[in-house]
This record gives C-alpha cells, structure tokens and sequence, in this order.
C-alpha cells in the first residue's frame, strides 16, 4: 500500500512540475536536491553533510525548509512497513519559488559573497524552479499524503534553516573563481552533455535527465537574434526536436511522440518569457514517462503491435481473441508469449490500462463514475470500482475525494 502511495504522490507531484526525489542510506542522487547548485559554485563541495543531517531527522515530522538562495523544500523520514527487513528512505520535495520573492540573482550573489560571474548560474537555477503565488496547494497535497503514509499517526511541521547545515557549508566550502566559473563553456563539453541528456532520456531515466539538464543549461547557447525571448524559444525548440528523437530510439509509437512534441511546440510558441520557466522541465519529465510508459524496445514484433492496438483502442472491446485476429497468430501462442515478455496476462495488462487512464478524469473532471468507466471501455461500473479497488486499495469514489479534500 505504501508503495501505490509513493508512486501517486510522485506522479502528482512531477505533474506541477516540481522536484521529488527519495534517498536511501546511499545518498547516490543527493546532489540533485538543488540541481547542483552548489557544486557548480564552490570547489570540492561535499552533499554529504546533507546527508549525515538527513539521516538524523525526526520520524513523523515534516521538515519545511528556507535556503539562503530564498527557495523552500520539504524533507521527511518515510515510514517503513517492515521494521526488521526496510531500509531509510528519505522524501524531499522542491525546490519552489515563490512569485514575488526577493530571488534577484545580483542580490543573492551579493549576499552570499559569490563573484559576479555567478550571476549566470544563479539566474539558470532560477528559470528552472517552478514558481507559486503560494505554497497553500502544494502543502495541502504533502499533508493529505503525510496522513495516509503516516497511518493517521500525528506529525509535526518543523519550519527550519536546515539545522544548522547552511552556515556549515558557507565556513567550510571555497567559492569558484571568475576564471573557473567561465571554463566549462567550451563546446565540446556541452556536447558530452548532451549526448549523455538524450541517452537518460532514451532510457526514460528521470533522475539522470533531470540532473543533466541542469548541468547542460550552464553552456549558453550562442543567440541568434538580438530578441531574447526568441533566442530562448528557439533553444527550447531544438531540445523538443532532440528529445523526440531520442524517444524514437525507445520505440515508442509515433503518435505517442507527435501528441507530445505538437503540444510543446504550440506551447513554446504562445509562451511569454517567465511561462518559460517550466517548459524545460515538463519537457524532461514527459519525454521519460513516454519511455517509461511505452517504450516497445525489449519486446517481439507480435506483442509490441499487440500492446499498440490495446493503448490505442482501450476504450473498445479488447479480448484474447480479438488481440490473436489483428496480429495475426494463435489465441494460445499469443497469450503465453506476451505473458512471457511483459510478465503480465493480456487481461491483466489491459485492466491496468483502463484503470491508469480512469486516474487523469478521475482527478481532471467532474464526469460520473459510470461515465469514467464507459470512456475507459468498462461497461459496468461496480465491476470497474472492484477492479480499481484491488489495484489500488480504494474506491474511485474514495479516490477522488481523497485527490480533492
């Protein structure tokens, strides 16, 4: 149960276009908590003493956090199932803005006695970091998930300067120069970024492109036109290009890509400038949940157009049968090979299609349940709430009203 909840709140999460990372006692992708942030300003700069503070937390006690750079995250101790055999898990959440904050990079570098070199490197952070007119949403979100993954078992907010960790990292940590600030801009580095940026997106590898996006923004791209708003449009629409190349290499279907690519590339065009913000990392996000959600590469033939016909005729009669018919081989063969490949049954794969589809109306519209499970091809609706409930231990009624409280 803990483990549905985690994946909803990180689709939930991710779909704002937010940040959300778990760490384990290895720390490996810690660094990812300011998108490098610090490393691209201080030499040798060491994420591990976050770690040592993390592993520390309170149980049951949300950490809400303002960094000296005016960005805000949340932290807390997941909860385990099994004392005995689970590991620490870390949930941290951001960074966010906030629109109207003071987050003038002059000013920040100026505070924290940083060259003026890093102005630049500030200013990428912040085209990066989704921006809110408040945080009453996203709390609201954190704290219905808090209640849920805690067992009801009362929490704290702790409002903190990271305990101390801030002022440890401005004493011990050396800031870059002006001349290693400016060294990284030659060309051929931002080449090995961009190739290692397409192959984490092939590989629908969230994590690994979100990192490299950011190291790949410290490269400017040399402007075009003396409009900068269209150089930056024009930047966005060669990463749309290139990621839906590297889409393809998954084998994705091409209708999955062009709905993507079409919707961004209206998307950059109606943009205004601080619209912009966001797009980079939506497109980072999409592009690898169209891998991790499609991607055909590992299987045959046979099971990669049975599995295209099922995504695109979900809401239609689906059965053994019909499948056998469009693909043209034996109800039987069939069946044993696509459990065999997909580790899954046709009908067990097809239900959790229509189910996954029922998440976005469920949660997007106001449409009746009977309705919902009509537009997902389920004609009866209690059979649609006990398959729903099975997979995810609730009610779409329940569901929906737990998404909306």
């Amino acid at each position: 149960m803990k483990s549905k909840l985690k994946l909803l709140l990180k689709e939930l999460i991710e779909e704002q276009g937010i940040q959300i990372l778990f760490f384990d006692s290895s720390f490996d992708n810690i660094a990812l908590y300011d998108y490098g942030l610090r490393s691209q300003l201080y030499e040798d700069f060491d994420y591990k003493n976050l770690a040592r503070t993390l592993i520390d937390l309170d149980d049951y006690v949300i950490y809400r956090l303002h960094d000296q750079y005016h960005v805000r995250y949340y932290f807390w101790k997941m909860p385990v199932e099994d004392s005995q055999s689970a590991e620490m898990e870390i949930c941290m959440i951001g960074p966010l803005g906030l629109q109207g904050d003071t987050m003038e990079p002059h000013l920040i570098a100026e505070q924290n006695h940083l060259p003026l070199n890093a102005i630049g490197e500030l200013q990428e952070f912040y085209n990066g970091i989704p921006l809110f007119q408040d945080f009453n949403l996203i709390e609201s979100e954190i704290f219905v998930f808090a209640r849920y993954l805690f067992d009801d078992h009362p929490y704290q907010i702790n409002d903190s300067h990271m305990f101390g960790f801030y002022e440890g990292l401005t004493v011990t940590s050396n800031i870059k120069s002006e001349t290693d600030l400016l060294s990284v801009s030659f060309i051929e580095e931002r080449y090995r970024y961009e190739d290692t940026l397409l192959h984490a997106i092939s590989r629908g590898d969230y994590t690994k492109a979100l990192e490299q996006i950011h190291l790949f923004a410290r490269f400017h791209m040399p402007e075009r036109t003396n409009d900068s708003l269209r150089n930056k449009k024009n930047t966005l629409i060669i990463l749309n290009t290139l990621f839906r190349k590297a889409v393809q290499y998954a084998k994705v279907h091409p209708a999955h890509i062009d709905t993507v690519s079409d919707s961004f590339a209206r998307r950059i065009e109606a943009a205004r400038s601080i619209d912009l913000i966001h797009i980079n990392h939506d497109m980072v996000r999409k592009y690898c949940h169209l891998v991790t959600n499609h991607s055909l590469k590992n299987y045959s033939h046979v099971i990669e157009d049975s599995i295209n016909y099922i995504d695109f005729h979900i809401a239609e009669a689906l059965s053994l049968k019909i499948l056998a018919e469009q693909v043209s081989v034996n109800p039987s063969y069939l069946s044993a090979q696509f459990k065999k490949e997909t580790g899954k049954t046709i009908t067990d794969y097809i239900n959790e299609r229509r189910i996954g589809d029922s998440l976005i109306l469920l949660t997007t519209t106001d449409l009746q349940i009977q309705t919902i499970a009509e537009r997902v091809g389920i004609d009866d609706e209690n059979y649609f709430s006990r398959l729903f409930k099975k997979i995810f231990n609730q009610t779409p009624r329940e569901y929906r009203k737990n998404m909306k409280s």
